[in-house]
């Protein structure tokens, strides 16, 4: 074979090489297979073919000694080979060594299986048939075919660059590709932004291994989702994730989807499973990793007591009073817990009373815990402080107040894993909520806590505690839901109310006038947007009212929210 890659011309030796290549690709990835059947019958073909035996002399200049012999040195470089003869004679000089020059050696050896799967899947790749290509690629009235078999690799990118998506700037990151084999072979790249758009930087370039048995349960798992008609959903302005799964037969099946929600199971969400099986948080895999509030704490007492208290010496099971802190008369607590899917309501009385309910709530719970995530937005993009900070903003300023009083160096510094509780609400003897969350943010996870008195909760808080109270329909109801009956301030033909939204899983803010005042942060509404009025969704991250002499932007111009969002606009 001279060398050069195969060209058109060449199209029927090609798939021939493509056959020879799966079948000896599915010998070596397969537990089960004899010594001799990669053995005996393999130089006929190579000789067929052209392929040249030069003791690896041309693939040690071109990439060194480690990658001919080592398989970890081999998937370094495996994308960088494009030349077939070059591939096609370091796999038959290879085997050639194993079998005739080594010591002692078997090709399926611990060390030597992985080089022959890790070249046989390059010359699989190289080799692949345009009319199988084109098969891959065709979808049947806008649905990727259904995968088929059993898998063996699975190749997923996700850009990170949709119109409505994180603002760019330089070394911000724009794109992961993930790799992930049965045998538990991981391929992780990562490219930030770099001098231009279409020149995006490699910063990260991961091989590792994980257990065969997380990788197994990787496989099922995404296997099991796509073995039914995989029907993407269209949405504009937003960035699509593209995968390929291969079966063990040398199969490709494709599909692809917007990067803006997790891929569910019965068991929980793929992306989440992934991150998990990999130990990465920061994977965007299918929905660009969002920030989600993972765990919640509403706990509600009757009296006000130091905030630093509330939550000292509570585990997140079984609660248990230190001795410095106060006995409260009644206190109601509600958890809600994303990955067990179970919302508790507890309560316990001063005079030793305790009862505990639970509900399994994973849908729901998954659903009302994503209405949260606005409030979890930063300051750090901020021209200023307003006067109604949400939750996260309180913990954050309170967090740089307590750096301030520590720069005292008569203060004993606090442990830097401490709460630092907000002085958000003041201080009173009518009841209070205070809360807790667990906070996923940019692959981080993060504590927040806050505390209101019961007069000043804010709406998204009351909403939220009625989206809990109408989910607990059967439970007689506590005094924690009494903030629901407090009434909401009807603004006269005097005010106006803006609503700030965002589209997909963007930062930057754009402003509605809202109709009517029954919209709360984290809702779904429609809105016009363009030139042509065209309709979005879009999300509610704050809720503002003006005077009509304060009001930021001339009224003429302003866009009206047209509706909430409904299940019927999918359709639309």
């Amino acid at each position: 074979m001279n060398n050069r890659k195969v060209n058109h011309q060449e199209g029927n030796q090609q798939e021939e090489i493509y056959k020879f290549a799966t079948k000896y690709l599915q010998l070596y990835t397969d537990p089960k297979t004899k010594e001799l059947e990669v053995e005996e019958g393999f130089p006929e073909p190579c000789f067929a073919f052209g392929f040249e035996i030069d003791c690896g002399h041309r693939f040690i200049e071109r990439f060194g000694s480690k990658a001919f012999y080592e398989n970890e040195e081999l998937e370094q470089i495996i994308d960088d080979i494009d030349d077939l003869s070059l591939l096609a004679s370091g796999i038959f000089s290879h085997w050639r060594y194993v079998t005739h020059w080594s010591y002692c050696e078997h090709l399926l050896d611990k060390h030597n299986r992985p080089w022959f799967i890790t070249a046989f899947e390059r010359l699989v790749e190289m080799t692949r048939p345009p009319k199988l290509i084109e098969e891959e690629n065709r979808q049947i009235d806008g649905a990727f075919p259904s995968f088929k078999g059993k898998l063996w690799k699975f190749q997923l990118t996700s850009p990170n660059t949709g119109y409505f998506g994180p603002t760019l700037h330089r070394n911000s990151e724009i794109e992961q590709r993930l790799t992930i084999t049965a045998d538990g072979r991981i391929k992780l790249l990562r490219y930030r932004y770099g001098t231009a758009p279409d020149h995006p930087e490699l910063f990260e370039k991961q091989n590792y291994r994980i257990a065969p048995e997380r990788a197994e349960k990787i496989m099922k798992a995404v296997s099991g989702y796509f073995k039914e008609e995989h029907r993407p959903d269209f949405v504009t302005d937003i960035s699509s994730w593209h995968m390929t799964l291969t079966n063990t037969e040398g199969r490709r099946f494709k599909a692809s989807g917007p990067l803006c929600h997790d891929l569910f199971m019965p068991s929980g969400g793929l992306s989440d499973l992934i991150r998990a099986e990999l130990g990465r948080n920061d994977l965007l895999v299918f929905d660009g990793l969002p920030d989600i509030v993972q765990y919640l704490e509403i706990q509600y007492c009757r009296y006000s007591e130091d905030e630093d208290s509330l939550f000292e010496e509570l585990d997140l099971t079984e609660e248990q009073e230190t001795e410095e802190s106060e006995v409260l008369a009644d206190r109601e607590i509600l958890l809600l817990d994303r990955k067990s899917g179970l919302l508790d309501y507890r309560r316990e009385t001063g005079s030793g009373f305790k009862e505990t309910k639970t509900w399994k709530a994973r849908q729901w719970g998954r659903e009302a815990l994503e209405k949260l995530v606005w409030i979890t937005e930063s300051l750090e993009n901020r021209d200023e402080t307003p006067d109604d900070l949400n939750p996260r903003e309180a913990y954050l300023l309170s967090r740089r107040l307590e750096e301030r009083r520590q720069t005292n160096a008569s203060s004993p510094a606090k442990d830097s894993n401490e709460f630092s509780s907000s002085k958000y609400s003041v201080e009173s003897s009518s009841p209070t909520y205070s809360i807790r969350m667990m906070v996923r943010h940019q692959g981080k996870l993060e504590k927040i806590t806050t505390s209101f008195d019961q007069n000043e909760l804010p709406d998204v808080w009351v909403n939220f505690l009625e989206d809990i109270h109408s989910f607990m329909a059967s439970a007689k109801p506590g005094e924690i839901f009494n903030a629901i009956h407090n009434q909401k301030t009807i603004p006269d033909q005097d005010h106006f109310i803006f609503c700030n939204v965002v589209f997909g899983h963007g930062r930057r803010t754009y402003s509605y006038l809202a109709d009517q005042d029954d919209y709360a942060p984290g809702g779904q509404v429609i809105v016009p947007v363009g030139a042509d009025n065209r309709e979005a969704v879009a999300t509610i991250r704050s809720i503002k009212m003006y005077s009509k002499e304060d009001v930021p932007y001339p009224i003429k111009k302003m866009k009206h929210i047209l509706r909430k969002y409904r299940e019927e606009d999918e359709d639309a």
